[in-house]
């Protein structure tokens, strides 16, 4: 993640670096022994650290772990979290690598479980008021929440498979999923018309599968 004029970096069982302009590392002591999936800031500036086994973490670089969100001392059920994504009115949604996902009110600290979603998850993407759940398994969620309801898209909606590692928006009103088995370009405007096209490495891809977190979009519209 860039962040604050450096570069962050999340290490398997390594915990935190920091590397600013000119090259130069900061480890975090706090986070030694850390493994960190994914780092995410939020519209308030502020830096959350997606682990495995220590929970959600709000970090500062200057005085270390702020906040731990942990199935000790809240809701969670898990403290494998694989991603998080920022909904509206102060939420951010909470995707875990075993349980489903999660929901947390920052202002209050409070976290509540989204009961009918259970699946691993790999990724989340929030659009208007639409969660977008990718799964480890069951295909693509669309989890409406206002309605408090889910719609499952699968290789039977002609995805090409059901392991979404990444979601990415495009500006013509497309989703861009990464998976097993290539990519999909699938049109959440109107998911109804089950509008899908998928990309396989005829297509000019380097390999069928792709890997968990290995996704980004620039300030260009760019999708890697």
């Amino acid at each position: 993640l860039y962040y604050h004029n450096a570069l962050w970096i999340g290490h398997q069982d390594l915990g935190l670096q920091r590397m600013d302009a000119n090259g130069n590392f900061t480890w975090f002591k706090s986070t030694v022994k850390h493994t960190i999936w994914k780092i995410y800031s939020d519209t308030q500036e502020n830096l959350w650290l997606c682990t495995r086994d220590h929970g959600l973490l709000r970090f500062d670089e200057t005085t270390g772990i702020l906040q731990a969100f942990t199935a000790e001392n809240s809701a969670l059920t898990s403290n494998n979290i694989r991603t998080i994504e920022e909904g509206k009115n102060n939420t951010l949604w909470i995707g875990t690598e075993d349980n489903g996902v999660f929901k947390l009110n920052t202002t209050t600290s409070a976290i509540e479980k989204v009961d009918f979603v259970a699946e691993k998850i790999k990724s989340l993407y929030f659009d208007g008021n639409i969660l977008w759940i990718g799964t480890n398994g069951n295909g693509l969620q669309a989890y409406d929440v206002v309605r408090n309801s889910v719609k499952t898209y699968t290789v039977e909606d002609y995805l090409s498979n059901n392991v979404i590692y990444g979601i990415l928006p495009d500006s013509k009103g497309n989703l861009w999923l990464s998976s097993n088995k290539g990519i999909t370009k699938f049109n959440m405007a109107d998911p109804l018309k089950k509008y899908v096209e998928n990309f396989l490495p005829y297509s000019g891809l380097q390999a069928f599968e792709f890997n968990t977190g290995a996704y980004f979009k620039d300030h260009n519209g760019e999708l890697y």
